[in-house]
């Protein structure tokens, strides 16, 4: 069964009169009064604390996507560390990283715990106490930069190899594949970036980083720039595939094209935050490019952006023909869906579609700053960034089982790059010699 949804036949709605309810639902919930003595949502949970609590998350989400696709029966191994096919198990793959998620989550719920018994909604408490959310940071980085061999050393180590080579835009010959999900899974951490920068920014200019959130500290541009580096590094790293690919890689071109549509979100959510124009408020029919216009646009790239970035999910990251003119071809094919599955569950294939549009929609909504009113009210923007990471998680599992059908892979084991048929350069699959679905590099 098809669930169907229409909109009443007739209905028009004026963009000016869902523009005014709006904009006075923002002011009315920026002018009140939320005292932390209230016992609102940033004297429970502040700041400081939901960052850690989404990275912890992150480290959990990763680690139990490598551990479903191995009890799947897809070896992620030769796909994130092709040198080390023979000499790695799935198992000490992600073994390492459910450690670290439990040392970090331990931590950092031991500290949120103690916090809780020592400010008990007290004001003065919940700002002398800064020190415990804080406190989470310190062993984060004391987790990530010990030279101690403990924790698994090695991994740690190389991870931070492969998150330095990446926020330079560069992608290892070698590991092209996994410094390409790790800039992904970055772009789904743009907003948490932001409330990093907002935590760092507050406690070194003396404002207490357990107190209501001050979105606009550094300027009110310094949020919005944060959030694009991680798309830049993502457009980056498509420009250093198009000049490998010897002019030949028009869909790294298509790709990068993707990551810029996240820009104008950004820039038209910052200046709709930032706007004033007395001009407009005195006679707005004489303005050729107001509020309103910039609101128009705002919407405009919310849908680009939304709309591209989804596509992109399903028909070059999955390899599924939901969205190509004619999905039900080649007549082997399933509908929609590709003529080599592993999962045995063609329902998971739609479902996740499905939910791949429902976060894409949210995710673009949430880089844009200047719904920040809203969203905080209710931890608005914390449950976007649990959504994100659960969106990645899931984009994790299909993009490797897509790898893994691509070369070759089945149930009893990954076959040699001998066997796969197609162009090969250098081990890799070179994006510039493929087109359409089944064909493509993330």
């Amino acid at each position: 069964m098809h669930a169907v949804y229409t909109v009443p036949y007739g209905m028009k709605i004026a963009i000016e009169d869902v523009k005014k309810p709006l904009k006075d639902l923002v002011q009315l919930v920026s002018s009140m009064d939320l005292d932390v003595n209230e016992g609102t949502f940033d004297s429970r949970f502040p700041l400081p604390f939901r960052v850690a609590f989404i990275i912890s998350l992150g480290i959990w989400a990763y680690a139990s996507s490598l551990h479903l696709l191995h009890l799947s029966g897809v070896d992620p191994v030769p796909i994130l560390h092709p040198r080390r096919r023979s000499g790695l198990s799935p198992q000490g793959l992600y073994r390492p990283i459910y450690d670290i998620a439990i040392a970090v989550t331990t931590f950092t719920a031991f500290c949120l715990a103690v916090f809780w018994g020592f400010t008990g909604g007290d004001e003065v408490a919940i700002i002398e106490w800064e020190v415990l959310p804080l406190s989470c940071f310190a062993f984060l980085a004391a987790v990530l930069f010990s030279p101690f061999n403990v924790l698994h050393k090695h991994w740690r180590y190389q991870f931070l190899s492969s998150l330095g080579r990446v926020l330079t835009g560069g992608i290892g010959r070698d590991t092209k594949f996994a410094d390409v999900m790790l800039a992904d899974i970055l772009t789904s951490y743009a907003k948490v970036l932001g409330d990093l920068w907002v935590t760092g920014c507050m406690f070194l200019t003396g404002v207490s980083t357990t107190s209501k959130p001050d979105r606009a500290c550094g300027g009110k541009y310094m949020v919005p720039l944060v959030l694009s580096i991680p798309y830049f590094i993502r457009l980056r790293q498509c420009i250093t595939e198009y000049r490998r690919a010897h002019d030949s890689g028009i869909w790294h071109i298509l790709n990068a094209v993707k990551y810029s549509t996240a820009f104008p979100v950004i820039i038209l959510s910052a200046l709709q935050r930032s706007y004033i124009s007395p001009l407009e408020e005195m006679n707005p029919e004489k303005v050729w490019f107001g509020e309103v216009q910039i609101w128009r646009l705002w919407i405009l790239a919310v849908l680009v952006n939304s709309i591209y970035s989804f596509w992109w999910d399903v028909v070059k990251d999955w390899d599924l023909t939901i969205l190509t003119v004619d999905p039900a071809a080649p007549g082997e094919r399933l509908w929609g869906l590709r003529s080599r599955l592993h999962f045995p569950s063609k329902m998971t294939y739609y479902v996740a579609v499905v939910l791949d549009l429902c976060l894409r929609m949210t995710w673009s909504l949430k880089l844009s700053t200047h719904l920040h009113h809203l969203n905080d009210l209710e931890g608005g923007i914390f449950m976007l960034e649990t959504l994100e990471v659960i969106r990645r998680w899931m984009w994790i599992v299909f993009r490797v089982e897509t790898e893994w059908v691509r070369k070759g892979g089945t149930h009893s084991g990954y076959l040699p790059l001998e066997a796969i048929k197609g162009d090969l350069e250098d081990g890799e699959m070179e994006m510039g010699e493929m087109s359409g679905p089944g064909k493509h590099v993330a």
